[in-house]
């Protein structure tokens, strides 16, 4: 076993439930980092830019927050999509989601078009451009029967790829509330067009390609800390590093364990406040083990 040295932290469900932050959140994130550890948001969230999410957490009592220490199922999209040469600005995407995707997407040198960019025709008269080869399905709060059809018509008469932006089923709001997260979006296209998407977000090892080929990240010195089994300790398992359960989001203790073993976490904490001293109490293990070895 090898010292942790990078922490990534899911957002909604480890930072903060709806409207509220985890109380112990700025605190923990900031003595991890005065611990020396390199700390990351890896977030399914694709409704903010990268930058919205740093101002965001900044408003919310973090300390010294920038974008390039977030990730963004919406950055991970655009990226995806760069690698499709997508920068090529005659193929266009239509994004089924919220303004601050449409802007990430803008940001990364895509051509991305939202239902406000279209002339407001009858869907049925609506002449499709040609060069919409792409449509990407998000959590949409403000989404409409007019963005699915659309949608709809790209990916079935453009032959457009159809793109996920991550799997989550439920968004927790706060109070025992959960309303639809981005997968259900995704299952009403593909059951319309009867197309498969390609999913991005976690539990995708695409979701760690920015950490390893820009900042170096090894997996094996890297913890995720999230809130979901289907996606942040799957990723987890996916790219080959450890996993904490925090118990302030979707997922229970007794959830937990009525899985099999090999989908369980390495680790459960009550929140994100017991995460430094995991982080501690793992890495003296580390260090008399090491001093084990050598004698």
């Amino acid at each position: 076993m090898r010292p942790i040295k990078n922490v990534l932290f899911d957002a909604d469900g480890v930072l903060w439930v709806g409207g509220k932050t985890i109380p112990a959140a700025p605190d923990a994130i900031q003595k991890l980092r005065e611990m020396g550890l390199n700390v990351f948001v890896v977030t399914n969230n694709p409704t903010h830019t990268r930058q919205a999410i740093a101002d965001k957490m900044m408003g919310r009592g973090f300390k010294n927050i920038t974008k390039d220490m977030i990730v963004s199922a919406g950055y991970v999209t655009a990226q995806f999509l760069v690698s499709k040469g997508f920068t090529n600005q005659k193929r266009k995407v239509f994004v089924v989601g919220e303004k601050g995707l449409i802007q990430e997407m803008r940001d990364n040198g895509i051509n991305a078009i939202g239902v406000d960019d279209l002339p407001d025709d009858p869907i049925e008269n609506l002449k499709l451009d040609p060069s919409i080869l792409a449509c990407v399905v998000a959590l949409d709060m403000t989404l409409t029967y007019r963005k699915l059809a659309i949608g709809n018509r790209v990916v079935v008469e453009n032959d457009a790829m159809l793109i996920g932006t991550n799997c989550d089923n439920a968004l927790p709001l706060g109070n025992g509330v959960f309303v639809p997260d981005a997968f259900p979006n995704i299952l009403a296209l593909e059951n319309s067009s009867g197309r498969k998407a390609i999913v991005l977000g976690k539990p995708s090892p695409l979701m760690f390609e920015p950490l390893h080929t820009v900042r170096g990240l090894d997996v094996g010195e890297t913890l995720m800390v999230g809130d979901r089994l289907n996606t942040d300790i799957l990723f987890s398992k996916n790219i080959g590093s450890r996993g904490c359960l925090v118990l302030t989001g979707i997922t229970t203790r007794e959830d937990a364990m009525s899985v099999p073993v090999e989908e369980r976490p390495n680790y459960i904490c009550q929140s994100i406040g017991n995460i430094p001293e995991l982080v501690e109490q793992v890495n003296a293990e580390c260090e008399e083990l090491k001093g084990s070895d050598y004698e």
